[in-house]
């Protein structure tokens, strides 16, 4: 739309123009019926386009002032109540293809956050259900000044296995754990009246020489410590269960027990079995100390014996001396 007065471009929702205040008529400026030779003047122009505009007059000027800020008033009015916020006072100047533009590129980012939030939202709850639900996932442990930095809490640290076979066992335990070595002592009992006598007359010198034996000494076989308290007692029990054998089967395995050569090895080899029959009653073991030519063993035996119909119970009180292999014990001699 053009002002038929001044020419200017005007919208085609003005019945004033902004520039000159004139009345705008109603109709689109068609530049098929101008020719612009015949525009010698404007009077020719203002004919030309039937242009229905006279000479105003100052008062006129007021009151076209006047009915166009009502015109404006009433337009603003109308269209606040339409929830339009539209500037009219610049409604030439307003880009209506750039808000059309900006609003859906606001709606789009709005709509990208509300996919975001709903795939994260998704995946918290995916997880939580998958992993936090799980009756098998452990439950945080809380914080404890007492735990160290591997996690386990001071005098409550759970052993490992290389702990269990490396750990020093006490003579109650050792004693509860001899039946892979014995299958003919009817009674294995720890004695600890049987130990050494400051005031006995011991034919040994090196029995007089020993001290106790320190129980933390051990050998390393295969990678794990084998403690010397455990191993002369295991020695010493199976040695007298394979004597039982020995003695009522003629079995020879209890000379692997023993040191070839040995005091120990020629009284098994050279004793008597014939019309013998024997049984462990009892086998108490005591004190053991170290000297320097080995291991002394302070025990008790009862052993029941038949022979030729008759039965009668024989008692002993021996000093067992051991001696060190490369893997374990051998009994070299005993003392009464």
């Amino acid at each position: 739309m053009y002002c038929t007065k001044c020419g200017q471009e005007v919208s085609e929702f003005d019945i004033y123009c902004p520039h000159c205040r004139g009345k705008v008529k109603q109709e689109p400026l068609n530049e098929e019926f101008l020719n612009f030779d015949e525009l010698n003047n404007d009077q020719n122009m203002d004919d030309l386009l039937n242009v229905d505009v006279q000479a105003q007059s100052p008062t006129e000027d007021n009151d076209i002032d006047k009915e166009y800020e009502q015109y404006k008033e009433n337009i603003f009015n109308k269209n606040k109540n339409n929830n339009h916020n539209y500037d009219y006072e610049n409604l030439d100047e307003f880009d209506f293809d750039e808000e059309e533009e900006e609003k859906g590129l606001f709606a789009n980012k709005v709509l990208i956050i509300l996919i975001v939030i709903a795939f994260v939202t998704a995946t918290g709850l995916a997880v939580k259900f998958l992993f936090l639900n799980d009756e098998n996932t452990p439950a945080p442990q809380d914080n404890n000044p007492n735990q160290i930095e591997n996690g386990d809490q001071e005098g409550d640290k759970e052993p490992s296995d290389t702990d269990n076979e490396n750990k020093i066992s006490t003579r109650e335990e050792i004693f509860s754990n001899l039946a892979s070595v014995n299958t003919n002592i009817l009674e294995v009992k720890d004695n600890p009246a049987l130990k050494y006598d400051s005031n006995a007359d011991y034919k040994i010198s090196d029995i007089k020489k020993s001290v106790p034996l320190d129980e933390t000494l051990y050998k390393e076989i295969g990678g794990q410590k084998v403690y010397h308290e455990e191993s002369i007692i295991k020695t010493l029990v199976q040695f007298n269960s394979k004597w039982i054998d020995y003695v009522n089967n003629d079995d020879q395995a209890v000379i692997s027990l023993v040191k070839r050569d040995s005091k120990a090895f020629r009284n098994v080899t050279n004793f008597s079995k014939q019309n013998k029959l024997q049984e462990f009653l009892l086998f108490e073991i005591g004190e053991i100390r170290k000297g320097e030519e080995g291991y002394y063993v302070w025990t008790h035996e009862k052993i029941k014996e038949v022979q030729d119909g008759q039965s009668r119970i024989k008692e002993y009180s021996w000093i067992y001396h051991l001696e060190e292999g490369e893997y374990d014990f051998f009994i070299s001699n005993y003392y009464k």
